[in-house]
């Protein structure tokens, strides 16, 4: 009898865990995360390449924007599973920042190397970055580097932005929240369409 208690308990609390998922409102604000860090992505890359040309003296970087607004969409994606995979398991399990960061070294390399993947499938090569020349690179599409450096990215998004704009939401009713969410999504859709015909 015991063990069946024990077992209803931590079915129950697997489900708890899942639970936000359910609301329509987290994959709203899933996207405005999204569209908000791939925004802010585009200008972390501009600021990071004059640091590079600045301090180590390396050729200007030619940082390629398919859409009219700016947007660097695999640190959208990486808001995006950082949200799903590290603020979940901190959700439900006390993870100090070390073990945070490690998680999301882990998270960074692997969408920034999904994202190569998906844009060689497409477009038959990657124009947007190579870091076959970098030591510890997995074909070229990530290296440890980037990962360590995107991994301190996420994680000053996980302890400094994420609670910021979670207060923000927390503020807004939901008629707002929605109002947001379809503008975005609808100039996003538009601006992926216009540059896509272009």
């Amino acid at each position: 009898m015991t063990g069946i208690l024990k077992l209803q308990g931590i079915f129950t609390r697997w489900l708890d865990r899942w639970s936000d998922f359910k609301s329509p409102a987290f994959w709203q604000k899933l996207f405005i995360y999204f569209w908000v860090i791939a925004v802010a992505g585009h200008y972390i890359e501009r600021a990071w390449a004059i640091i590079n040309r600045i301090i180590v003296g390396s050729p200007p970087w030619n940082l390629i924007v398919l859409t009219f607004v700016p947007m660097a969409i695999p640190y959208g994606s990486g808001a995006v599973a950082v949200v799903l995979i590290t603020i979940t398991l901190m959700r439900h399990y006390k993870l100090n920042p070390v073990v945070v960061f490690a998680i999301n070294v882990f998270v960074a390399g692997l969408v920034e190397y999904l994202c190569a993947v998906l844009i060689v499938f497409w477009d038959g090569a990657n124009r947007f970055w190579d870091y076959s020349q970098h030591p510890f690179n997995i074909n070229g599409y990530t290296c440890l580097e980037s990962s360590l450096l995107l991994g301190i990215v996420a994680t000053l998004f996980v302890y400094l932005i994420y609670p910021l704009m979670e207060k923000i939401f927390a503020k807004l009713k939901y008629r707002y929240l929605n109002i947001i969410f379809w503008v975005l999504l609808v100039v996003f859709v538009v601006d992926s369409l216009y540059s896509g015909l272009r």
